[in-house]
C-alpha cells in the first residue's frame, strides 16, 4: 500500500536530521480509501508515545500525494533479519 523513503529534513545554520517519509503507492494513491488507511495510521500513531513506536513529525499533502514524516530508526532491515532466521535457527524474543 505504501512506499518509505528515507529523506533529510533540513533547516537554518546546517541542521540536518535524517527522517522516514512514507507515501502511498502511485498506482493507488487514486483509491481514497488507502488514503484513508494512510491518515489513520498517522491518527493512531501520533497518539501513542512509547518507546516502540516512532515519532509522527508532519502528516501532509503534496500534488495529491498523502505523506507521513516519522522518525528513523537505524538498525537492521526486517528482510535481513528473516533472511538470517531461515538458516534454521529460532530468532531470539529481543531480536524480534
Amino acid at each position: 500500500m505504501a512506499e518509505v523513503h528515507l529523506a533529510r529534513q533540513r533547516g537554518p545554520r546546517q541542521f540536518e536530521k535524517l527522517v522516514v517519509v512514507k507515501t502511498v503507492r502511485p498506482s493507488l494513491a487514486s483509491l481514497p480509501e488507502v488514503a484513508g488507511l494512510l491518515l489513520e495510521e498517522a491518527r493512531i500513531a501520533a497518539l501513542v508515545k512509547h518507546p516502540n513506536v516512532v515519532d509522527i513529525y508532519d502528516l501532509g499533502e503534496e500534488s495529491g500525494l498523502y505523506f507521513i514524516a516519522m522518525e528513523y530508526l537505524e538498525g537492521e532491515a526486517l528482510s535481513t533479519i528473516l533472511k538470517a532466521s531461515r538458516g534454521g535457527s529460532r530468532l531470539d524474543p529481543f531480536s524480534t
